[in-house]
């Protein structure tokens, strides 16, 4: 428990990221809970479907931005799950039914963009409201709600069901990152909240490796492969969202690989932001395919990286599934692309 001293950089934003976190999470759950699957989903730019639930989140988190006396807060990206059920939002009863709406609109905004992956949310499964404060290109703020991952460490499921009382994570940069129990309020995580940290696979038979469920959003074939040079032979834990980030951040996870099968596919920082700074904070690392660290740029996509490598364990386990990403032969054309971006960098420099 983290009861013994007080954060002090960014603790205005960190108290308003968990309070908007919360209430989007609590009000994402009751949805999913009553949500017949595929109901009034829309379809998303990079395919991945959105939910009426989604623009409720959103509406909830740029309330509470919109409250916080820090101006530095209006910097957060807003990257969350997930119209029903809002009006039950803490101390927001005063908001009208026009008001949300014009909330709903500027959460919405290209500067605010929608939730990452919602495929697990319609599914009844994994998915996770996100908020990260990005400063100088720089993640230094990162919670992540998670209303169906058990807060429990042993717990090692891929797919927690429908009704636990769910998880939140956070981090700030430099002190560490931690989870707290969704049933305890926001404003009491100094006192509820416990440290958490990546575990090394030393000594472990088979480490555990992570990918997203859907196929369209990770090239499982291709995982497998680099699974088998890293003499991964158990199943891998597949969930949506960046539960994932979560899972290796409390080393209930060993390694999460993403490669999508568009290998000119570029990441968007909200689907990554939050959760590589709390693995990085866990003790972990966090970088692309070719071991370029994560750049966070305002355009909103990762447009200097090539795919996703997250672990835990120190830089050793790291620099191994590096080794064997670059030895795999269907990572060729990936390495292609990462090779051509790296020239162009080059060149502006």
């Amino acid at each position: 428990m983290m009861n013994t001293h007080k954060m002090q950089a960014y603790a205005s934003e960190l108290a308003t990221a968990l309070a908007a976190v919360h209430a989007a999470s609590l009000i994402t759950a009751r949805v999913q809970a009553a949500l017949v699957p595929t109901t009034d989903a829309i379809a998303k730019v990079d395919k991945s479907p959105v939910t009426v639930a989604d623009f409720a989140a959103q509406a909830v988190v740029s309330y509470y931005l919109a409250q916080s006396p820090d101006t530095r807060a209006t910097s957060f990206k807003v990257v969350v799950a997930i119209r029903e059920g809002m009006l039950h939002v803490p101390a927001a009863g005063a908001v009208q039914p026009n008001e949300w709406l014009d909330l709903i609109d500027r959460a919405s905004s290209a500067r605010n963009p929608p939730a990452c992956r919602q495929a697990g949310f319609l599914r009844h499964q994994q998915f996770a409201v996100c908020l990260a404060l990005l400063e100088d290109n720089q993640v230094k703020v990162g919670v992540l709600g998670c209303p169906n991952l058990s807060s429990n460490n042993t717990d090692k499921s891929s797919q927690t069901a429908v009704g636990t009382t769910g998880t939140m994570f956070w981090a700030v940069k430099g002190q560490g990152a931690w989870q707290m129990d969704l049933s305890h309020a926001p404003d009491e995580y100094l006192q509820h909240s416990t440290r958490i940290s990546t575990t090394s696979p030393t000594g472990v038979a088979s480490p555990i490796m992570l990918e997203s469920y859907e196929s369209s959003h990770s090239n499982h074939e291709l995982s497998s492969s680099i699974a088998a040079h890293l003499n991964i032979t158990s199943a891998p834990m597949r969930m949506d969202s960046q539960c994932k980030y979560a899972q290796v951040a409390r080393g209930q996870g060993h390694l999460y690989l993403r490669i999508l099968r568009d290998v000119e596919y570029k990441e968007r920082i909200w689907d990554h932001a939050a959760g590589s700074l709390i693995v990085t904070e866990a003790g972990g690392k966090v970088t692309d395919l070719v071991g370029e660290e994560l750049k966070f740029k305002p355009s909103g996509a990762l447009d200097e990286n090539v795919g996703i490598v997250a672990t835990g364990g120190g830089s050793e386990w790291h620099d191994k599934v590096l080794e064997a990403v670059r030895l795999d032969q269907g990572v060729a054309p990936y390495l292609q692309v990462a090779k051509r971006v790296a020239a162009a960098r080059t060149s502006k420099m």
